[in-house]
């Protein structure tokens, strides 16, 4: 519009014919400001939605450095409480915001990790291999497992060596009741056999791992890959 008034104003200096060319210089104003009106709305618009799209992506940003704050205090606390001598009150504490704050990480290797680990801490070695077993269900279900990404293959592999050494474990602790110990033997197998498939080398470390000492006195031949 601005350079059209200063366009016309020019027009008008230099025209004897004054009526002329201001008849034109307000048609062209007319014209410029009929557009204008068209065109402001739009401009008006597309600034809103992207004043809107910045507010969602500095929102989103809050969000995610809100929830990386919560994913390493609960970090942080589960390591203290397994820390060595660490006094039971932390890992009553652990596994108390554990429980409360680990949904959003329900697919987070290192905290369902750690969360078997403090309840091997408190003697629930049962409730150990639930939280884990939970936690494989999660990472397989609906996928094809033989397209799992390396790192989430080796996580799984993880968990269930855990799963294994928590039956290991259990043996110990059952010596004289025959049917148990065959079932945790059984259930031992079955957990290195699947830690294999999805890491060989994980699932090897059993062969020096202590905490299957139990597994390893009444299973002699054992071996992962035959």
């Amino acid at each position: 519009s601005v350079i059209v008034v200063c366009k016309g104003l020019g027009l008008i200096i230099e025209s004897q014919d004054l009526f002329a060319q201001t008849f034109k210089l307000y048609g062209l104003t007319f014209v410029s400001g009929f557009f204008a009106m068209r065109l402001i709305p739009k401009i008006g618009l597309q600034i809103d939605q992207r004043l809107d799209s910045i507010d969602a992506k500095v929102e989103r940003v809050a969000k995610e450095g809100q929830n990386l704050v919560a994913y390493q205090k609960l970090l942080s606390v589960c390591q203290v409480a397994l820390a060595k001598d660490a006094p039971m009150s932390d890992v009553d504490d652990a596994l108390g915001l554990l429980r409360k704050g680990l949904q959003p990480y329900w697919r987070d290797r290192t905290l369902n990790i750690y969360y078997g680990r403090l309840l091997r801490q408190k003697g629930d070695l049962r409730g150990a291999i639930v939280v884990l077993r939970e936690y494989v269900d999660r990472m397989l279900r609906g996928v094809d497992r033989g397209k799992l990404p390396p790192e989430e293959s080796t996580a799984v592999s993880v968990a269930y060596y855990n799963i294994a050494c928590y039956h290991s474990l259990l043996m110990k602790g059952a010596p004289s009741e025959p049917h148990e110990q065959e079932r945790l033997r059984k259930e031992t197998k079955d957990a290195l056999t699947a830690s294999y498939a999805f890491d060989a080398g994980i699932a090897g470390e059993w062969k020096t791992d202590e905490d299957f000492d139990p597994f390893r006195e009444v299973e002699k031949d054992f071996s992962l890959g035959t």
